[in-house]
């Protein structure tokens, strides 16, 4: 099992570094190989990272719908688990696809339970992430009242 264990993290490695650098090709294939072998040690949240990347990607090449199919299957595997980061971080990316999809008020649904959950754990860093994506759903729905108000704030 150890030697498994220490696969996944250099398979995760392998897809960090590839996505990076804009090769999603091959950040795809090893994030489906991290996908496998946390799925075969029991490794709940480290799935849900790994489809939640996966949904990234797709994101990334337009591919929206299969995108969505991703994330959800990891924020249930967020819920299940308690993980309130990753939570709060698939209901970020889920903001970000309906917001390319133009469906800003599933996009500002989504927002606001990653706005809740940065508020929660105190992350600055993801707050400004969510901020702005809100921000831009609001402007993008003609409420650019709502947008100046929430980066005032």
């Amino acid at each position: 099992m150890k030697s498994l264990y220490g696969m996944g993290w250099a398979l995760a490695g392998l897809a960090v570094n590839y996505h990076k650098l804009g090769d999603f090709e091959k950040a795809e294939e090893y994030y489906r190989r991290t996908l496998e072998v946390k799925r075969k040690l029991g490794d709940k949240r480290g799935a849900a990272w790994a489809l939640n990347s996966l949904g990234g990607i797709a994101d990334m090449q337009g591919r929206y719908r299969e995108a969505l199919s991703l994330e959800h299957e990891a924020m249930t595997i967020y819920e299940e688990t308690g993980d309130r980061a990753g939570f709060g971080d698939v209901h970020y990316s889920m903001g970000s696809v309906y917001f390319y999809l133009g469906n800003y008020a599933e996009a500002l649904k989504h927002y606001e339970a990653a706005l809740a959950v940065a508020r929660e754990t105190g992350d600055q860093r993801f707050l400004g992430r969510v901020v702005s994506g809100m921000g831009s759903a609001y402007s993008s729905a003609g409420r650019t009242d709502l947008a100046e108000e929430l980066y005032r704030e």
